[in-house]
C-alpha cells in the first residue's frame, strides 16, 4: 500500500468570540476532492482541480447571507506536505495562494495557505480536543485539560499542558486573555505508514525471509510472505525506534526518539487522548476505550498469531485485516519506549474524535484580532523551533468569525 495525501477537505466555521470556549460551528456542507495537492508536485495546473471546494464554499456564504469576498480563507497542510521537498512545497502553496486569490477569495497574508509543522498540528490537535471536552473553559468545573497523542499516517505528535519548567518544544495556546503553556513534538516519518513501510524496508535490506508482523499466507507490500511471530514482531518494531540518538542527558531520563526532549510523562500526571491511528486499532481489537497497553498487548498477541485463514474468520472482509499487528505492536513500542508511559494503568483513552481544524481556524482567528500580528511577523518563542501557537486575545470584542478551512490531510493506511 502505498501512503500519500489522501485529499482536502473544505468547512466553512463560524465562532462566536463572545463565547470563546466553545468550539467553532460548521455552516453549510463540507465538500472533500482527490487527490491531495502532493500530487500537484509534477503539474502546477492541477490546482484548478480544488475549484470544486470554493464553487460549495461560496454557495455556503451565500445560503448564510454572507458575502464570500469578505470571509477569509484558510489552508492548512501536514506530514503528506512536509515530506516533499522544501522547493516543491513553496512551488504548491505559492500555486494555491495564486489561485484562491485569482477565484475573489479573501487570502490576505501567505501564511493563511501554509504548510502546519509537527509542533503546530499538535497544538492545534489540542485545543480542538479540549474545546469540544469543555476543558478549557474558565466557568466550568472540569479544569483538567487532557494530552493527545495522534498518530497519523506520516506523523504521530504528542502535546500536553505542562505543569514543569520546560526546557524545549514549547508552545503558547491564546484564547481570549488566557494562555496556556504547552509541551509539543512532533516526528516526521513515524506515523504508522510510514512506520510501517520502515520496517519492512529494513527486513528486506538486513535478508529476513519473513515479516513476523504480518500473517502466516499471505505476502507484505513488498513481496515478502509473513510469518505470525508476535515476539520477533516486537523486536522488529522496536528497532526501527531511534532510541540511541545521543541525548542531553546521559541517563536519558528525559529524552525520546532522535535525542528529542521530552519531560517525565508520569510525573506531570496527564491523561492522554489517542486519536488518528489509535481509533481503527481500538476498533479491530474491540477493545474499551479505557484499554491499558496490556490489554492492547494482550489481544495483539492473539491477532499476531493467527494465520491469514485464522484473521479473515475474526474479521471477514477486512481488506486492512493484516496491517492490524504491526500497528498495535508499533502503538505499544511507541508508547512505551520512546514516551516511557506505563504498559499497566497507561494514562490513555481512545474513541474521541478530533481533528486540528477547530484549533487552526481559533489560532488564525486570534492573529486577525491582533492587529500587530500579522506586521511583526510570526511570533516566535525563543525555546521553540517554530512559531508558537495564537497571540494575545486581549483585543477580543467582535461577536463572531466566519472563515473557509481547507484540510491537506496524510492519508492513513491501516
Amino acid at each position: 500500500m502505498d501512503a500519500g495525501s489522501s485529499g482536502t477537505k473544505m468547512k466553512t466555521l463560524y465562532w462566536d468570540a463572545s463565547s470563546p470556549f466553545d468550539a467553532p460551528v460548521e455552516i453549510g456542507e463540507g465538500l472533500r476532492v482527490k487527490p491531495g495537492i502532493s500530487s500537484y508536485q509534477d503539474d502546477l495546473s492541477k490546482v484548478s482541480e480544488m475549484l470544486p471546494l470554493l464553487e460549495q464554499a461560496r454557495l455556503n456564504l451565500k445560503e448564510a447571507d454572507l458575502d464570500w469576498r469578505e470571509v477569509p480563507l484558510f489552508l492548512g497542510a501536514t506530514a503528506g506536505m512536509r515530506m516533499l521537498p522544501t522547493s516543491d512545497r513553496m512551488a504548491i502553496m505559492a500555486s494555491i495562494r495564486s489561485f484562491f486569490r485569482e477565484n475573489g477569495f479573501r487570502v490576505d497574508e501567505d501564511n493563511w495557505v501554509r504548510v502546519l509543522s509537527s509542533a503546530d498540528e499538535g497544538a492545534e490537535d489540542w485545543l480542538t480536543l479540549n474545546l469540544s471536552l469543555k476543558t478549557l473553559d474558565v466557568s466550568s468545573s472540569n479544569k483538567n485539560p487532557v494530552g493527545i497523542i495522534d498518530l497519523g499516517g506520516g506523523s504521530v505528535e504528542l502535546t500536553y499542558l505542562s505543569k514543569l519548567t520546560l526546557l524545549k518544544n514549547k508552545l503558547i495556546a491564546d484564547i481570549a486573555d488566557y494562555s496556556w503553556n504547552l509541551y509539543s513534538q512532533g516526528f516526521l516519518y513515524f506515523g504508522n505508514d510510514q512506520a510501517r513501510k520502515q520496517h519492512q524496508q529494513k527486513l528486506a535490506s538486513s535478508g529476513e525471509p519473513a515479516d513476523p508482523c504480518h500473517p502466516i499466507g499471505v505476502n507484505n507490500t513488498g513481496g515478502m510472505p509473513g510469518s505470525s511471530d508476535p515476539e520477533k514482531c516486537k523486536e522488529a518494531v522496536k528497532s526501527i525506534l531511534p532510541l540511541d540518538v545521543p541525548c542531553f542527558q546521559l541517563d536519558r531520563t528525559e529524552c525520546s526518539m532522535l535525542g528529542e526532549y521530552l519531560p517525565d510523562l508520569v510525573q506531570e500526571n496527564v491523561t492522554f487522548y489517542g486519536i488518528g491511528t489509535f481509533g481503527y486499532v481500538w476498533d479491530f481489537m474491540q477493545l474499551a476505550a479505557d484499554a491499558d497497553l496490556q490489554d492492547l498487548e494482550d489481544k495483539a498477541d492473539l491477532i499476531c498469531a493467527m494465520n491469514m485463514t485464522e484473521l479473515d474468520a475474526y474479521d471477514p472482509g477486512n481488506s486492512y485485516a493484516t496491517t492490524y499487528c504491526f500497528a498495535a505492536i508499533y502503538i505499544i513500542q511507541l508508547l512505551t519506549e520512546a514516551y516511557k508511559l506505563p504498559k499497566e494503568g497507561t494514562p490513555l483513552i481512545v474513541g474521541e474524535s478530533a481533528t486540528w481544524v477547530a484549533g487552526f481556524f481559533i489560532d488564525d482567528m486570534n492573529m486577525l484580532l491582533n492587529d500587530d500580528a500579522y506586521d511583526a511577523g510570526p511570533v516566535v518563542n525563543p525555546m521553540v523551533a517554530e512559531a508558537e501557537v495564537g497571540t494575545s486575545g486581549s483585543s477580543m470584542n467582535i461577536p463572531s468569525w466566519i472563515a473557509v478551512v481547507l484540510l491537506v490531510s496524510y492519508q492513513i493506511f491501516i
